[in-house]
């Protein structure tokens, strides 16, 4: 109910419970790709792919893994930094070995240096 709510402060306040949650908030991921993502607000969205960075590693492979990996690739065009920063760490976490053509999309979208620095660092890459 906390990601419906209209106060933006409680999105992101249950997106962040969710994201602390781990394996206990799998059963959320469906909703919080579906409603979170989509969020109009920038901090909920960053909220919402964090949460989903955490939770990734308890995830098995099927349709919802395949539904979050496709959402963070569309989120890695997102206008939002701090959204794309999520999205670039969640792909990396459901793969092993991400295709090189997000990887170098992810890099470019990081604008700032510490920012890049941060995601090459993330992702396991020597510059």
């Amino acid at each position: 109910e906390g990601l419906i709510d209209s106060s933006t402060q409680v999105r992101r306040a249950c997106a962040m419970a969710l994201g602390r949650l781990g394996e206990k908030a799998v059963p959320a991921v469906r909703r919080l790709v579906k409603i979170g993502l989509v969020d109009s607000n920038d901090e909920v969205r960053s909220a919402v792919a964090r949460a989903l960075v955490d939770i990734g590693p308890y995830m098995g492979p099927g349709p919802t893994a395949q539904m979050v990996e496709q959402e963070m690739t569309v989120r890695l065009k997102d206008h939002c930094d701090e959204v794309r920063k999520a999205a670039s760490m969640c792909l990396c976490r459901f793969k092993k070995d991400p295709d090189s053509e997000k990887l170098s999309y992810s890099m470019k979208r990081l604008e700032d240096s510490s920012n890049k620095r941060r995601g090459v660092y993330t992702l396991g890459v020597k510059s």
